[in-house]
């Protein structure tokens, strides 16, 4: 009588990764309700690059009842700047994203414009350095000849961050 090791009469050859597990147990209930499949989401950035993943992320994919093509994707996007730009990549998107699923999964691209969850604000500069009496000098003698009040102030403000350094 041969023994077989455990490992084969439990039918699994070790240990197992909890997301392959949980993908198989959420994904009959949560496909039916529209919801972006994790693996999308975790590829996104590979399928649309990097600098287009930054700005805008696939919220749900709606499928007619009973099938499972010709869905329509909704990306959430960060302004209407990138919206526009999505409108003109949405067949290359399209063709990506259904390269990814291996068959027609996408027919249209619907677009939400939103805030992006996590999306980090761009900090406001640092105040100007307060500038020596020389350098206050030097600076305002470059900027005697400019006429333009508005203008002079622009390049104040910037000779004056220049003079104390990027930070």
């Amino acid at each position: 009588m041969d023994a077989k090791p455990e490992a084969e009469n439990r039918g699994s050859a070790g240990p197992r990764a909890i997301g392959a597990i949980a993908a198989k147990l959420t994904a009959p209930r949560l496909g039916r309700k529209g919801f972006v499949p994790a693996a999308l989401r975790a590829a996104w950035a590979e399928i649309v690059g990097p600098a287009l993943a930054a700005e805008c992320l696939p919220q749900r994919i709606g499928f007619a009842r009973g099938v499972q093509t010709g869905g329509v994707l909704h990306l959430r996007v960060a302004s209407g700047a990138v919206a526009l730009r999505i409108q003109h990549l949405e067949p290359q998107i399209r063709e990506r994203v259904n390269g990814h699923f291996g068959y027609a999964a996408i027919a249209r691209i619907r677009i939400d414009q939103g805030p992006l969850p996590g999306a980090v604000r761009k900090p406001r500069p640092a105040p100007a350095v307060p500038l020596s009496p020389d350098q206050r000098a030097k600076l305002g003698e470059l900027l005697q000849p400019v006429q333009d009040a508005q203008l002079r102030a622009a390049l104040d403000r910037l000779g004056r961050r220049l003079a104390g350094g990027w930070r």
